[in-house]
């Protein structure tokens, strides 16, 4: 579900499409709501007999996941069409850890809007160069172009250590909630935490040809408690409707260190289609252990159409010198009475082979339906979703439930043989 909601944010920006983003924003701003439902879910996995995917496929088809925002509160409902069972649980703020892509778009649009702004306002008051000089010094930044003017700013350390949490604070936290539900969230936030300069701070305001706003940079080296200490180059920008994010922090000392880029160029015409590709990427190194994602989301549809929009993200981690690769597509078609429907497919490799594909139908749609259960906490939907599972499991015959149990084991359908031999007593007391 994060990753469809991570698709559907990026149909805001698409203000080239005036038809499909109208669409979508009336579904956003409606009074009563919106619902997001995905069914139909089929899967493939390689290297398993067709026996065993009819068998998975059929417990799969009738379930059903909603997601429904709105007046009466957001939920996560799953239904069983062959039970009848549906489970629904709340989706308020404890599932910002699992929506990475829409907390953290949130967080960088206030980081540009507001939390830049607002603290290179404070700044020049703390450094005493309100207001900092113009002067005509050109920068380039990667995707918006060359800024030909710029503000700047230094901050002692001594000036930085006087700084009350009210100025910082809010900075910070959307800073971490960039890398919500990411993995390197965690070790990022407990190093801003604990966060100390170590040299002097250097804050520019970058302007455009028009005087305005176009990125900010931060610079200079820091640490946490005092220890690991980092050389930090901080941009964000935009220019229209294009955008970039940059975070680098290499280690002043060994091999460790830290960069986040994300890139929103501008849109690209070729071929009668309007296309542009948003990547995101996350680089670790710690000692021996690299890590990198690579995220790569591109929205594209056919020049002059307004009515179909294709939404495809595609990662790539690379771990201990093993690659894996994912990808997700969105097709989605505007309706006239405002919603929005069509297919959601994807695929998993691992070291260039295909692990698993799958698909499933998908509709936005206007309002939220009414509750037919109880909600349940997180917990609470996590115990009743293993009581509809087993009681599907038991609906099968033994054979069946030996087969399902050994395509469930990831080591066992990748390594082992298809279907584990099964004792000829106990087959024949089904």
């Amino acid at each position: 579900m994060c990753l469809l909601l991570c698709l559907l944010s990026a149909l805001l920006p698409l203000s080239a499409q005036a038809g499909f983003s109208d669409a979508w924003t009336a579904l956003e701003t409606s009074e009563n709501g919106m619902t997001v439902s995905v069914s139909g879910l089929e899967v493939t996995w390689l290297n398993t007999t067709d026996s065993s995917l009819a068998l998975l496929n059929g417990l799969l088809s009738p379930l059903s996941v909603r997601f429904s925002a709105g007046p009466a509160g957001d939920f996560l409902a799953l239904s069983d069409e062959d039970s009848g069972k549906e489970i629904i649980a709340s989706a308020g703020k404890e599932t910002d850890q699992a929506l990475p892509y829409p907390a953290g778009l949130t967080a960088l649009r206030r980081l540009w809007e507001q939390r830049f702004p607002a603290l290179f306002e404070y700044l020049s008051g703390v450094s005493g160069e309100e207001p900092p000089e113009v002067e005509e010094k050109s920068t380039y930044f990667n995707v918006l172009g060359s800024s030909p003017a710029r503000q700047s700013l230094t901050v002692s350390r001594e000036q930085y250590a006087l700084l009350p949490p009210s100025a910082l604070q809010p900075f910070l936290n959307d800073l971490k909630a960039v890398f919500a539900g990411s993995r390197v969230h965690d070790d990022f936030s407990g190093y801003l935490d604990q966060m100390t300069l170590e040299s002097e701070m250097v804050f520019r305001r970058n302007l455009n040809g028009n005087g305005q706003d176009m990125a900010y940079q931060l610079g200079g080296r820091i640490g946490s408690g005092g220890a690991d200490i980092r050389k930090l180059t901080f941009v964000i920008g935009r220019s229209g409707d294009i955008f970039y994010f940059s975070v680098k922090a290499p280690a002043v000392r060994g091999g460790n260190s830290f960069q986040a880029v994300l890139n929103v160029p501008k849109w690209n015409t070729s071929r009668g289609k309007v296309s542009r590709d948003c990547t995101f990427t996350v680089k670790t190194v710690k000692g021996n252990d690299t890590r990198t994602t690579e995220d790569t989301l591109r929205m594209e549809c056919r020049k002059g159409t307004e009515e179909a929009v294709t939404l495809r993200l595609d990662r790539e981690e690379k771990h201990d010198g093993i690659t894996e690769n994912w990808q997700f597509s969105l097709k989605l078609d505007s309706a006239p009475d405002g919603s929005l429907s069509g297919t959601l497919s994807g695929w998993q490799k691992h070291a260039a082979s295909y692990v698993v594909k799958w698909s499933s139908r998908v509709s936005v749609t206007p309002g939220q339906p009414a509750l037919s259960r109880p909600v349940l906490s997180r917990g609470q939907a996590a115990g009743a979703l293993l009581e509809l599972l087993a009681m599907k499991r038991n609906t099968l015959s033994y054979k069946d439930q030996r087969q399902l149990d050994h395509l469930l084991r990831t080591d066992a359908w990748m390594n082992g043989p298809n279907v584990p031999p099964i004792p000829a007593q106990q087959e024949t007391e089904e």
